[in-house]
């Protein structure tokens, strides 16, 4: 834990993306800055119509363009990640989950508890090459109900509708490759990988032509992440691609979704980009927009992370035995709160930490009770200040010096313990009663001996001469 820790290893990333200064639109990820889909949907320049984007390689020999076992490289995966809409992102400032193309309704029993699955819900039967009903007595955890209506309104690049015939695939798909003892000995990466979370699905139910119900064994004190865990699609292929992929992968033989099946099969990695596909893909990135295409430029535009400012710490000095208040002032976006540790130095030891009381939306206070400074010495303490917000991820710290003084006599000395009166450090000091200094008494009798000294070596330097 924290209070056992010899050290914290904290790794900060710098990573530099330069831009043309007339760029707009640009979103900085906490994470990712502003390499993200957003940045890459909502950037323009004014009055132009195209944006060019740099990559040090557009493809190289790892690339494997499959949405199943590929885009294992970071080149691929900048391209692949703006050629299809998500179904939820994180949020940009704080990493939560969010919807994007889809909404989401949670229901959950909690940590411990179990809700019902119906009867009628579904899921696929590898051995039986079908999809089953679950029977009753079925129990889950939660229960998340998707709705794809902005997915259904829309088409497919070659014209054909969205529909939940592409979701059901989609789950038959991942299953398939998982609980089929065939595919899943060619596949093994995946099956295996995929094999803990697939377990954990209790069920799906079709309430509608737009949404689907998804019973699973997941729980999370934020729904965000429950839902964000149920998805079973990404949406990337039409379900007759993903059909056509398997077609090649798992009855032709002729090629296979990860590198470590191709090289136990000596077969190609199955690539769906190849040198004289390039100006397909553009192409199918020019015709993207469709009519019934839900969102329009600036619809995912958030800008830059508002940041959290520690603008002010008052009240540092405190006197021992009396009551202090440490006033701290903040500004940021959201509900601001602080955590706060108060250190000593000298002995290294923590001597207080807890949460700062709230005294406004962005003032704050640390009270320190007459008992906590009398066991205080006169030094000076650390305090160190975390501030955070419930809007974004980014944190603010600083660290205070705090001053203890010891209560002083009126005149600025701390008088002695013995009630003496203090020395001027050890000049010294005219008798209080108006007599002689023992120093004007000293220094003729050390004159007068000195001269008596001079005299006797004088006379006896005579007397040999003489002699």
């Amino acid at each position: 834990g924290m209070e056992e820790a010899v050290r914290l290893w904290v790794a900060t990333v710098i990573n530099n993306f330069p831009a043309i200064d007339t760029l707009d639109g640009v979103t900085e990820d906490i994470s990712a800055g502003p390499k993200s889909q957003l940045t890459m949907r909502e950037a323009y320049i004014s009055g132009q119509n195209e944006l060019t984007i740099g990559s040090q390689w557009v493809w190289t020999a790892r690339s494997t363009w499959n949405p199943v076992g590929g885009f294992g490289d970071i080149y691929s995966n900048d391209i692949w990640g703006n050629m299809y809409d998500p179904l939820v992102i994180s949020h940009p400032f704080t990493g939560i989950p969010i919807p994007f193309r889809i909404q989401y309704d949670v229901a959950s029993a909690g940590s411990g508890g179990q809700l019902d699955v119906p009867a009628d819900a579904f899921l696929w039967d590898a051995q039986g090459s079908e999809f089953k009903s679950v029977g009753g007595g079925v129990k889950a955890t939660s229960k998340v109900t998707l709705d794809f209506s902005s997915y259904f309104s829309s088409n497919w690049h070659h014209g054909q509708p969205i529909t939940m015939a592409d979701v059901i695939y989609s789950i038959y798909h991942s299953f398939d490759m998982v609980y089929n003892t065939d595919k899943a000995n060619i596949e093994f990466a995946i099956a295996t990988t995929q094999k803990p979370v697939l377990d954990t699905y209790r069920g799906f139910r079709v309430l509608d032509d737009n949404r689907l119900e998804v019973y699973l064994d997941f729980w999370h004190f934020v729904s965000d992440y429950i839902a964000a865990y149920a998805i079973p699609t990404s949406l990337t292929m039409p379900w007759e691609v993903l059909a056509a992929m398997d077609e090649v992968v798992f009855v032709k033989r002729q090629a296979a979704y990860t590198d470590t099946a191709a090289a136990r099969f000596s077969v190609p990695c199955l690539s769906l980009v190849q040198d004289t596909d390039a100006r397909k893909v553009r192409k199918a990135v020019l015709d993207f927009i469709d009519d019934g295409y839900p969102f329009s430029p600036c619809d995912w535009f958030f800008g830059s992370s508002p940041s959290i400012e520690i603008t002010s710490v008052d009240g540092t000095a405190v006197t021992k035995g009396q009551a202090a208040t440490i006033t701290i002032t903040l500004s940021g976006p959201g509900e601001l709160g602080i955590d706060y540790l108060l250190y000593d130095p000298s002995l290294g030891i923590i001597l207080k930490t807890g949460e700062a009381a709230e005294s406004s939306a962005i003032s704050f206070t640390v009270p320190l009770s007459s008992q906590e400074t009398s066991a205080m010495e006169s030094a000076i303490y650390h305090l160190y200040i975390l501030a955070n917000s419930d809007s974004v991820s980014s944190l603010a710290e600083r660290r205070a010096d705090i001053e203890v003084t010891a209560t002083t006599d009126g005149g600025g000395t701390t008088p002695p313990a013995n009630g003496t009166t203090p020395t001027n450090g050890g000049t010294p000091t005219e008798p209080s009663d108006g007599g002689l200094s023992p120093i004007i008494i000293i220094v003729p009798v050390v004159l007068i001996a000195a001269a008596a000294v001079v005299f006797f070596i004088l006379r006896g330097g005579r007397a040999k001469k003489t002699g």
